[in-house]
């Protein structure tokens, strides 16, 4: 019974809870999107152990998935795919728009408020990561992004 709550703890929050320390993401949401077009995803990724990498990303139903940051180039704002996305110690990293994201491209069925997405992510010390993304509507977005609405 004990290790059927673990495992329903670690589906929920995203994180092994055998690996203290290890990088954990404690907000993951997604926006709305059109069936053959991308789609967004913003985690925030909490990192209380040693210096980590998240080094690849898969969504179910998604040929595609890949970390994307706005840079600036000559003057005008362009969408930069990053190979991995370094994640300090003691660091948390919060993905928000504008900025930074997860890129799912051409995605196989469209993207409602409500849905879940299974998302797995691949860290370099913390290893595999499954977890499951709501998609929500962007005042939710941007709630949910809020720091003071963010668990603790």
């Amino acid at each position: 019974m004990v290790a059927l709550a673990a495992v329903a703890l670690w589906i929920m929050v995203g994180t092994d809870p055998r690996e203290p320390g290890a990088a954990e993401v404690s907000t993951a949401v997604a926006t709305p999107a059109s069936n053959g077009e991308s789609g967004a995803i913003y985690l925030v990724i909490d990192n209380a152990g040693t210096s980590d990498q998240l080094l690849a990303v898969e969504v179910d139903g998604a040929e595609r998935a890949s970390i994307h940051r706005m840079t600036e180039a000559a003057g005008t704002e362009v969408m930069e795919e990053m190979d991995l996305l370094e994640i300090s110690a003691g660091e948390t990293v919060a993905m928000a728009p504008g900025e930074m994201h997860v890129m799912a491209d051409d995605i196989k069925n469209d993207w409602v408020p409500g849905d879940r997405l299974a998302v797995d992510l691949r860290f370099r010390d913390a290893g595999a990561v499954k977890i499951e993304v709501p998609v929500v509507d962007y005042v939710e977005l941007a709630d949910r992004l809020s720091e003071d609405d963010r668990p603790s």
